[in-house]
């Protein structure tokens, strides 16, 4: 099962990917937008190995806590009031390391936000330089033509 923040990655980096692979972009836009991805992959991959480190630390503390006998419970009652506090230390740290993570997930969906609206722009005025270019194109071959017209008359 993977963590609500690595499944927001994946899902982001899918978004980019899927952009680059629309092929609308320029060289420069697909560039930067694969480094991103790559980004966002090495950061996806901290994200689960931070999750799968804690999650293995708390069920190794679980398994240990399991494997203890009546007796061992007895004799270590105040060792076991120690361990369970450092639990709730544990888990009172892997709650604020995920707060972080959340925060962290979120300024990093601003800033994927932000290129994808940076990138809208540019398709945006490419697109308008292109109807541009193309009014020019026109406008030229209907100048060109009608020089051609009267050149053939004054040559009459």
């Amino acid at each position: 099962m993977q963590s609500p923040q690595v499944t927001e990655l994946s899902k982001h980096i899918s978004g980019l990917k899927h952009r680059v692979q629309r092929g609308r972009l320029t060289f420069k836009e697909e560039k930067q937008l694969i480094k991103q991805m790559k980004e966002l992959k090495e950061e996806k991959n901290q994200v689960i190995t931070l999750v799968s480190n804690n999650q293995k630390r708390q069920d190794e503390k679980i398994s240990c806590y399991m494997q203890t006998t009546k007796r061992d419970k007895m004799k270590t009652s105040f060792s076991l009031t120690e361990e369970i506090d450092n639990l709730m230390a544990s888990k009172l740290d892997a709650k604020k390391k995920m707060k972080y993570f959340k925060q962290y997930l979120e300024d990093i969906d601003s800033k994927i936000s932000y290129v994808f609206q940076k990138m809208e722009t540019a398709i945006s005025e490419r697109d308008k330089t292109k109807e541009l270019r193309r009014k020019s194109k026109e406008l030229a071959d209907k100048l060109n033509a009608c020089d051609y017209k009267n050149l053939a008359v004054t040559k009459e």
